[in-house]
């Protein structure tokens, strides 16, 4: 029998997750994180995006808060810059372009 996991492993990815502390983004980064791939867990409220990155870090998981309204545009760029800052750090070096 298949083993459909395999067929979505994550293991060495990265996702960053808009709207984590509820919801379908909540269950996104649980999904995504139980897959392996290490999170970002962003929402407009630092406490719910911790909360959430803690629970998959309990679980075993990979996962950092980040506060982020989706609805400002200067909140996504940052959100954008520390996800390739953070994310460069998660990628292994022998795998990093440029």
């Amino acid at each position: 029998m298949t083993d459909y996991r395999k067929l979505f492993d994550l293991t060495g990815k990265t996702a960053v997750v808009l709207g984590a502390a509820s919801g379908t983004g909540k269950s996104s980064a649980e999904a995504l994180a139980s897959l392996g791939a290490s999170v970002m867990c962003a929402d407009r409220t630092g406490e719910g995006a911790e909360a959430i990155a803690a629970a998959i870090r309990a679980q075993g998981g990979s996962a950092i808060p980040a506060r982020c309204d989706a609805a400002d545009s200067a909140d996504v760029a940052a959100l954008a810059a520390k996800a390739a800052e953070r994310f460069r750090a998660w990628i292994s070096p022998s795998r990093r372009r440029g």
